[in-house]
């Protein structure tokens, strides 16, 4: 991962020069002013060719670079997660674990939901009676599912 990265922060410097130098070599041709060292001591056919040249170079550099920034990765083979074999143990643990907590969860939510009952002297008992038993099995199926 980390040379690959390294490998784009080349490749994107690359891009980064060129594109710097863009308005050196234009897509219509070079410019005169870059290429002209002094009167006489370059001929214009070795100018144009090293326009070429540079033109060039810089399209492969680009191909190359498109290449690597678009280039997928292999697939790698999927491997099956190993099947969880759990202990007979580890599952009533599980289940006795959801039960008990079921059973103080469902017992709060049904006395929350059953609420005030206009002034009897036992609020939420019957949602309370109702929510532990339902809760427990709740709990105790999930429990022996996913707990342990």
């Amino acid at each position: 991962m980390k040379g690959q990265c390294f490998e784009r922060l080349i490749v994107a410097a690359a891009v980064f020069l060129l594109v710097s130098t863009a308005d050196v070599f234009g897509e219509s041709g070079p410019s005169k002013s870059f290429l002209e060292l002094a009167p006489g001591e370059i001929s214009a056919s070795l100018r144009t060719d090293l326009a070429e040249r540079a033109q060039q170079a810089r399209s492969r550099v680009m191909l190359v670079a498109d290449a690597r920034f678009n280039r997928h990765p292999a697939p790698q083979p999927q491997s099956q997660p190993a099947p969880r074999n759990r202990s007979t143990q580890r599952k009533i643990l599980g289940t006795i674990v959801g039960a008990t907590a079921g059973f103080f969860a469902g017992g709060y939510l049904g006395a929350w939901i059953d609420g005030e009952c206009g002034g009897c002297d036992d609020p939420g008992l019957k949602g309370a009676l109702i929510g532990a038993p339902v809760g427990a099995v709740a709990g105790g199926i999930l429990g022996y599912k996913f707990i342990f």
